[in-house]
């Protein structure tokens, strides 16, 4: 998620992440809403160090 997303504020959405989902959310500092349009390579490495952790790999 963007941290200047005009439509989804990040508070009730980090806590919907967390009570819904069961997950952390993560926040990208200068994207907004079109965040996968903003910031491509900090979401590819944001799910590589996922991949990594739920697979038990050290390092990605």
């Amino acid at each position: 998620m963007g941290a200047h997303d005009a439509f989804l504020p990040t508070s009730p959405v980090r806590r919907a992440a967390g009570l819904l989902l069961g997950t952390d959310l993560i926040v990208i500092g200068d994207a907004g809403h079109l965040v996968l349009d903003e910031a491509k390579d900090r979401i590819a490495w944001s799910c590589r160090r996922w991949w990594a952790r739920v697979n038990g790999i050290k390092s990605a």
